[in-house]
């Protein structure tokens, strides 16, 4: 009876999902504060250093506009209580409760529960490096209450492996840093993550700065979790080597590599450096073997958004796109399918109260875009780039072709080793994908894109047709009625 009471303790206790099952999800990032406030009130924010009211029972009341985008998971924001103007929940203090501007223990709970009966999953973000400014009295810090407990204080300078020391053990901020290798630190970190990823019931966690924290304390923390998916914030474009050796210890990174080339290639400003940063990843073995763990992302809190200074809305939906379609998780930031345009911290973090069009271009690219993905099954399917100019990317996802023109600039190319041969390949991004198809002389095709616009290419599947054989039948059946009522009211 013992040893059936061990497994079933230890059924109980698996956390989350790991790398593998995360892959084919799609995530929306929620700035908690910033997404929904309680009970509808749609009042603007006019402050955005300070908190402005979002709730989880805010966002819980929107999970039909964040699944209608086709969406199957939410990052929010930390969770946990903050010192004073905490509103992003990055300034830790009481790490056992519960932020109450964001609403109770109870309340997360419900969205999580929530969530979960949609199917959709929970990742929340966490801190383990810092806490919150409490000018050197770290009484109020539960239970990190100690001198002892935290590095001496010196500035951080070292990043993206200029001085690793530096970055692991200085303050970022001025934020007093966590001593890890103080075993009673390190015990209690691991202690209160076990407690909080299950007493919430959470799925993954984006893991805030990711290289300030020592790589055995990464595999500590990996050990503890049993293996749930992680995604640490790397705030770097490499190097490439360094990035990757995280990959050792925790499942993924944020994509920045790719996100800074794709930014310049949507921009206009060239396409090279983005083909040459992929296949310099791909050429890196353990990066190589997780691109399919990586999430993808254009715009996040950390970052003015892309038209705050690029205002070109075709070039805005292809990066999501392409961050959507590319190897890798998907992250979109709220608001982007809006078209929010604000600047750098904290101007890119703004209400977004009462703005829930759903009929906002932006919101139905997303959708579509997460439609391919998902009908596709692109978590499964080979990358392989077909084509790359100045002002064109294209790559295969399976059988699918996906196309970018990145400039104001008519595109027209011929592009051979496709993915498929022979018969008629059609735009699977538009409503009606046989109004724009290109018929392939062997494993060639002819295509032709306007400036700056999308296109994905892929056989219309059999739903498809049926639904456009039905659609011509009811235009053939609607001019014969009329053709019929001309002929008799003429008798």
């Amino acid at each position: 009876k013992s040893w059936i009471l061990g497994i079933l303790l230890l059924t109980a206790i698996v956390l989350g999902h790991n790398a593998e099952e995360w892959k084919s999800r799609s995530i929306y990032q929620i700035v908690t504060d910033r997404f929904a406030k309680s009970n509808g009130d749609n009042s603007p924010c006019w402050d955005l250093s300070n908190y402005c009211g979002g709730t989880f029972n805010g966002i819980k009341d929107h999970l039909d506009y964040i699944q209608g985008m086709g969406f199957d998971a939410i990052w929010i924001s930390p969770v946990v209580d903050n010192t004073p103007g905490g509103y992003h929940g990055y300034w830790a203090r009481d790490f056992y409760k519960v932020n109450s501007h964001f609403g109770s223990a109870d309340d997360l709970k419900s969205l999580v529960n929530a969530c979960h009966e949609r199917g959709i999953w929970v990742m929340v973000d966490i801190v383990a490096n810092h806490v919150g400014p409490v000018n050197g009295d770290y009484s109020s810090i539960n239970p990190f209450n100690s001198n002892d407990h935290y590095h001496n204080r010196c500035g951080m300078y070292g990043f993206c492996n200029k001085d690793q020391g530096n970055v692991e053990n200085c303050w970022l901020a001025n934020l007093p840093d966590l001593k890890q290798e103080n075993g009673w630190v390190k015990d209690e970190l691991l202690k209160w993550l076990k407690w909080l990823t299950t007493e919430f019931s959470f799925d993954g966690i984006r893991l805030d700065t990711c290289p300030m924290l020592p790589k055995w304390f990464l595999s500590d923390m990996s050990s503890t979790l049993g293996g749930m998916y992680i995604t640490g914030e790397i705030f770097c474009d490499g190097p490439l080597d360094y990035m990757g050796d995280y990959l050792n210890h925790i499942p993924a990174f944020l994509n920045y590599p790719v996100r800074n080339q794709a930014i310049d290639c949507f921009q206009g400003r060239g396409c090279e450096r983005l083909s040459q940063r992929v296949h310099n990843m791909q050429a890196n073995g353990i990066i190589n073997s997780h691109m399919y763990y990586l999430t993808n992302f254009v715009n996040n809190h950390d970052n003015a958004r892309f038209l705050n200074y690029h205002n070109n809305y075709d070039n805005f939906n292809g990066i999501l796109l392409f961050s959507i379609l590319f190897p890798g998780i998907p992250i979109v930031y709220y608001g982007d399918e809006q078209d929010f345009n604000g600047g750098g911290d904290p101007n890119c973090r703004e209400g977004m109260f009462g703005k829930y069009n759903t009929q906002a271009t932006t919101y139905g690219v997303v959708r579509r875009g997460n439609k391919v993905r998902r009908e596709h099954q692109l978590w499964n399917k080979d990358y392989r780039e077909l084509y790359q100019q100045h002002n064109l990317f294209a790559f295969a996802r399976g059988e699918l072709i996906v196309l970018f023109a990145t400039a104001d600039q008519h595109v027209d190319v011929t592009i051979g080793n496709l993915p498929v041969s022979g018969g008629r390949v059609c735009n699977i991004l538009l409503d009606n994908p046989s109004s724009d198809c290109v018929d392939l002389n062997g494993n060639s095709g002819h295509f032709s894109l306007p400036n700056n616009i999308s296109k994905v290419y892929g056989r219309a599947s059999r739903a498809s047709l049926r639904e456009e054989t039905k659609q011509i039948a009811n235009e053939l059946f609607s001019q014969s009625f009329q053709n019929l009522y001309f002929i008799l009211l003429n008798l």
